[in-house]
């Protein structure tokens, strides 16, 4: 770990806050090698990125970013953000660096929460093809404070910051990227929910009737296909990426059916999964895909939102359960129509929020934790999470005089003893890009290739491509 002290100081701890429940929630999973994040930017700079450049981005990009100033703590029994001491950098440059070893390790990385920094740099020199100085940089933030937004907001200041010191501009360290806004707002959402639920004993029992559905169906996966033998589960990773064209048509194809992109892919996975499955000779009439849907609380928050940084998500995931026949394939569109009219009127009608009050309501928030978390002999009750970014090529262009963003990929790891999969999408300068991440727990390697195999191919059919 590389230092770039600001300033050396024996000052006492300045506290700052306590943390959310979601917060919280994320660190759990950190000390259990669970919900690590990293965001890969592929460069060109028409000058080498040498380590002293690098690290005074860095230290730029720690002083205009509020949560990359934060450490946690223990105070008065619980667990708190605090301002680190000084500026601390954890910048590893690879000159023969690989990128899937170093894939890898970020998986498994474990930040120093009492210190800091809650974040790390990895970059790969001379990889790629083209002209100028290639290079992978790896970002990896710890979740309690940065959710995808976040993220992809800190991913374009570091290449704007990149740009103007190859250039050899000044950066304005007093402009800040935005603010580290708390859980507060969240919780007065989920406590409003919680009251409507009381007031309304219909209301309550539908939640509870769908909260039931979504988490007692047994994926139909461990019927037809055996678990992998695996002693020690492991986030493992895929992806597939759609080229432009195919891309632009399946848009094209969504908006002109009136459904989000969303709401296709989410289609394709469930066709592709039913056609896994029937490959196998033992499917089913119908399947009920019960799937956790990661959304952005900033959705339901009271004006502008474009300053607000942190993990700004539900406590748990939106577990909503959706039935198909087998015959999916043959009627998708009408299918995904369906879903896209349902699933958006739970959105507005503030079901993610609702299922947050009623687990909390139903359980203590430290139960609900051990059963995230948990490393007993149970099977997943939900076929796969997706946490889609949408389209993020407005929030980083990457358009620089001197240097470039080629591509951006995102991953995080999963709970490999809780989560058979969950597809991290984006799109990106018209390509679709989905990083699966998979338990290897609970399905093959070969099973994962003939699923991404036949998304692809579902696509290309229900596009007529």
């Amino acid at each position: 770990m590389q230092e770039a002290v600001s300033k050396t100081s024996d000052e006492e701890d300045v506290w700052i806050r306590p943390l959310s429940d979601k917060e919280e929630y994320f660190e759990v999973g950190h000390q259990l090698n669970c919900s690590q994040t990293h965001y890969i930017l592929y460069l060109t700079s028409c000058r080498p990125l040498h380590q002293d450049l690098l690290t005074d981005a860095l230290t730029h990009l720690y002083r205009k970013v509020p949560v990359l100033r934060v450490c946690m703590g223990q105070k008065e029994g619980q667990l708190w953000f605090k301002k680190m001491r000084q500026c601390i950098l954890d910048l590893k440059v690879l000159d023969n660096g690989v990128f899937e070893e170093e894939h890898e390790k970020l998986i498994d990385h474990t930040f120093n929460i009492a210190e800091g920094p809650l974040f790390c740099v990895r970059v790969i020199p001379g990889t790629g093809q083209g002209s100028g100085h290639q290079y992978i940089l790896l970002l990896g933030i710890h979740h309690s404070v940065a959710d995808g937004i976040t993220n992809v907001r800190i991913c374009h200041l570091l290449h704007t910051i990149l740009d103007d010191l190859v250039a050899g501009r000044t950066v304005d360290d007093e402009v800040q990227l935005g603010q580290h806004v708390d859980g507060q707002m969240a919780e007065q959402l989920c406590q409003q929910e919680r009251e409507k639920l009381q007031k309304d004993p219909d209301l309550l029992r539908r939640r509870r009737e769908q909260l039931l559905n979504a988490t007692v169906t047994r994926p139909h996966l461990f019927d037809v296909f055996p678990l992998p033998e695996q002693d020690n589960a492991r986030s493992l990773s895929a992806k597939i990426e759609l080229d432009e064209k195919t891309t632009q048509a399946f848009q094209a194809k969504c908006k002109s059916e009136g459904v989000t992109l969303h709401s296709g892919i989410t289609g394709v996975i469930n066709a592709a999964l039913v056609s896994l499955m029937e490959e196998t000779g033992r499917g089913l009439d119908q399947y009920n895909f019960s799937c956790s849907h990661d959304l952005s609380l900033r959705r339901y928050y009271d004006g502008d939102t474009s300053q607000v940084l942190g993990a700004h998500l539900p406590l748990f995931s939106f577990k909503y359960p959706f039935i198909v026949s087998k015959d999916i394939s043959a009627t998708f569109w009408s299918v995904v129509k369906r879903f896209h009219e349902e699933f958006h009127g739970e959105l507005r009608d503030r079901a993610p929020l609702q299922s947050v009050a009623l687990r909390l309501i139903e359980k203590s928030k430290s139960d609900i934790f051990k059963d995230y978390f948990r490393s007993s002999g149970d099977l997943p009750e939900y076929y796969y999470a997706i946490s889609n970014l949408g389209d993020v090529t407005r929030l980083v262009p990457g358009k620089g005089e001197c240097v470039q963003v080629q591509d951006i990929d995102r991953f995080s790891a999963l709970r490999a003893n809780a989560t058979i999969m969950c597809f991290f999408i984006l799109t990106y300068r018209s390509r679709f890009k989905i990083s699966l991440a998979y338990s290897s727990r609970f399905i093959s390697k070969e099973n994962v290739q003939k699923l991404l195999a036949l998304m692809k191919s579902t696509v290309s059919d229900v596009c007529d491509i």
